[in-house]
């Protein structure tokens, strides 16, 4: 059975490494070659069984990290948002909302002259503009939202220098 999240293919990660559509089986244990946690290759694709040294004080996961060229998601936009109050219920009501959103890659809580930053994943200017009129500014306490679109990207490293 192939799976699909809005209209897109979701991708799973075998115990061989190896990318497919498939369904996993929930039941299997870890370690069997249907055990893996799905993820939309437009994202990153999650595995639970890879066969890495593991330092669990410092090692937070272990993702693949997908070109959103090569899978339909070429844009990276960053939105300041701006909220009506800073306060407690404001601050976490907001970050409630926007973890549920798929497109949303990262978001931070921001010291300074906004709020919030967010990392989002794009097909297209129109699918961004989509995003922020369906997802984004009907959110309970959005005052303003600043978009910001690279034109390229210099440096984008995922690993700390250690």
């Amino acid at each position: 059975m192939a799976l699909s999240f809005a209209g897109l293919p979701l991708w799973v990660i075998d115990d061989a490494g190896k990318l497919t559509s498939s369904a996993p089986r929930w039941e299997d244990p870890p370690g069997t070659s249907s055990h893996c946690l799905t993820g939309s290759p437009h994202f990153a694709v999650k595995h639970s069984a890879i066969k890495l040294p593991v330092n669990y004080e410092i090692t937070r996961e272990t993702t693949a990290l997908l070109s959103g060229a090569a899978v339909g998601l070429p844009m990276t936009i960053y939105c300041r948002v701006t909220l009506d109050r800073q306060d407690k219920a404001g601050i976490e009501g907001f970050a409630k909302a926007i973890s549920d959103v798929p497109e949303v890659l990262e978001c931070h809580l921001m010291a300074g002259s906004y709020d919030y930053l967010l990392k989002v994943a794009a097909a297209s200017l129109d699918d961004y503009q989509r995003f922020q009129m369906q997802h984004l500014t009907p959110l309970p306490g959005v005052r303003n939202v600043v978009t910001e679109i690279p034109l390229k990207t210099i440096k984008g490293v995922s690993s700390l220098p250690v």
